[in-house]
């Protein structure tokens, strides 16, 4: 049987995937996350969907409080713990209340007195769940981070379920360790 994912060793590289391992390494992440080993075995893959990470989780097109909320709806409706592990101490950096990260971890809506996060939660809330956002939800989110804002959050919604997915389907342990190739 063929195992679904195993942790890259640099030895265990071919060229292009060393390349592409040592690009990623040396952006801001400064590691190359599990997700990111298995997308190398399509290396191209790997270069374009790290780069949209990057991008989306190190860039201000909203604000960082906003994006970790966010990235932490998709990992908790994903069910992907080792996203969980790394995006909740982010959160918490970024000032989002323990009680909130609680509640999510726990399927129980958040109480928000910041109405930009409840903004935020509602918008992912209702995407994930119904694959479309009401009017009100969607005029409340534009409201709270502007046109730029909104494509920032669909870029969101989107990478960190490819991440999700990418971690269940190769089943990539909660604890798995980033490398460094370098």
């Amino acid at each position: 049987m063929i195992p679904r994912y195993q942790s890259k060793e640099r030895e265990q590289l071919n060229d292009q995937q060393l390349n592409v391992a040592r690009d990623i390494c040396s952006g801001k992440r400064g590691e190359l996350p599990a997700p990111m080993q298995a997308w190398l075995e399509t290396p191209l893959f790997a270069a374009y969907a790290s780069r949209l990470g990057e991008h989306l989780r190190y860039t201000e097109e909203m604000p960082r409080h906003l994006s970790e909320l966010a990235i932490l709806c998709v990992a908790n409706f994903w069910g992907s713990q080792y996203e969980l592990n790394i995006h909740e101490q982010c959160a918490r950096e970024a000032g989002i209340k323990d009680q909130t990260i609680q509640a999510l971890r726990q399927g129980l809506e958040p109480e928000f007195v910041d109405m930009s996060q409840r903004a935020i939660y509602f918008f992912c809330q209702e995407v994930l769940f119904t694959k479309k956002v009401s009017e009100e939800n969607y005029q409340k989110t534009i409201l709270a981070v502007g046109s730029r804002g909104m494509n920032h959050l669909i870029g969101i919604l989107g990478y960190y379920t490819l991440i999700s997915i990418t971690l269940n389907v190769y089943q990539i342990p909660a604890n798995a360790k980033s490398i460094n190739i370098d």
